[in-house]
């Protein structure tokens, strides 16, 4: 009883959204937040995963879109773990997965119009390049616990899918 306690505790101090500004969630983020931060990181919670997934995905991605400048590409924004509140996080992050299933493009025009919001979100002008990466690692799986020394080792080693650049569309 204590552990689901705990967890369930957890799992609330780590959800209270970082751009909260009331005086209780920023109490909560600079005293509880270092505290259950490890837990959350060591059973990989932060990634809204399932602590009771029998198999629990072990595949870490970020989705980034870019547009091209005068110096080159330049980051956009920006959509992986963590990058929304945990009631926003689903929607957003599995349009993403579902546009680039492994990194490819699944359905051309479904990224297009993705692209197309993203251009009319950020006021971009028609004929502005516009492109999307997608960046993934494995968490390595051990069929005995890794020690603490390991992990503070470890590297993730990303692999990079950079997508052919777009234009933004003229808008209406």
């Amino acid at each position: 009883m204590a552990f689901v306690l705990w967890h369930a505790f957890a799992v609330l101090v780590y959800s209270v959204p970082r751009p909260a500004t009331d005086p209780l969630s920023g109490w909560v983020r600079r005293h509880l937040l270092p505290v259950v931060a490890p837990y959350m990181f060591v059973t990989s919670q932060w990634q809204l995963w399932n602590l009771f997934a029998p198999d629990p995905p072990r595949l870490v991605t970020t989705y980034r879109t870019d547009v091209q400048s005068d110096g080159g590409w330049r980051e956009l924004e920006t959509v992986g773990p963590g990058t929304f509140s945990i009631w926003r996080h689903t929607a957003r992050f599995q349009l993403m997965r579902n546009l680039l299933k492994d990194g490819a493009p699944t359905f051309e025009p479904a990224e297009e119009r993705y692209l197309e919001l993203v251009c009319a979100e950020h006021g971009l002008e028609a004929g502005t390049p516009i492109r999307l990466t997608y960046e993934h690692y494995l968490i390595p799986a051990h069929a005995r616990r890794a020690s603490r020394a390991w992990w503070n080792e470890w590297r993730p080693e990303p692999v990079t899918n950079v997508h052919p650049p777009a234009l933004c569309p003229d808008r209406p």
